[in-house]
């Protein structure tokens, strides 16, 4: 692997995990309200409707997203550079 996608990949898990402290973040907010059914961390997304009407002004959700994203966007420009790197080597 090359030093660039080492970098890329290890920025993408920093944000991955943030990916997760922003799901324990709305899963611990929606289980706090006594009135909305529990939320298991497994399936995080239905508590995602439920803390958008619990909380309508919230970064977390805006923050997870983002996070989510820039998980996405550096892992594939990291895998693209990689596979970049493959065909100019088979070329040679």
């Amino acid at each position: 692997m090359s030093t660039p996608s080492l970098i890329l990949f290890g920025i993408a898990f920093l944000f991955y995990l943030l990916t997760w402290k922003y799901i324990c973040q709305i899963v611990r907010e929606v289980n706090a309200d006594s009135t909305s059914p529990g939320v298991s961390m497994w399936k995080w997304h239905r508590g995602w409707r439920i803390h958008r009407q619990l909380f309508p002004a919230s970064l977390v959700r805006l923050r997870l997203v983002g996070c989510v994203i820039a998980t996405v966007g550096l892992g594939l420009l990291a895998f693209c550079i990689e596979a970049s790197n493959l065909v100019t080597r088979l070329h040679q």
